[in-house]
């Protein structure tokens, strides 16, 4: 038997957690245990990203999308001046929303609900 080198077996684990954690559900499942007000957003190692509001809608949230980028602000009026869009174009992110997002999803979810196929921010 060949020894497997230690970057491919680093992509193996990169790939099996790819392949079989499902970032909607880790999301659901450790949410509710976080307390009080927050907005956070992430990325992982594969390129999956995410943002999600605390599930009272204690911290404000706004995003803005077009084919170049995502941005997430807790002000819509700070997305309005950087990115110069008006303020129609600007989404809340509703409490409890999370919104895993690969290049191919659209549309967030609540964070209490299992993410549908192209699904996300």
């Amino acid at each position: 038997m060949r020894a497997v080198p230690t970057a491919s077996r680093g992509m193996d684990i990169t790939h099996y957690i790819e392949e079989r954690i499902d970032l909607a559900n880790v999301l659901r499942q450790c949410a509710p245990l976080w307390d009080g007000g927050f907005v956070m957003c992430g990325e992982t190692g594969s390129g999956e990203t995410y943002a999600m509001r605390d599930p009272h809608g204690i911290r404000p949230a706004f995003y803005y999308i077009d084919d170049e980028v995502v941005v997430l602000a807790s002000e819509r009026p700070v997305i309005q001046t950087v990115m110069n869009v008006p303020a129609e174009q600007i989404t809340e992110l509703r409490p409890r929303a999370s919104s895993p997002r690969q290049s191919r999803c659209r549309g967030p979810h609540r964070a209490d609900r299992p993410a549908q196929a192209g699904s996300g921010l």
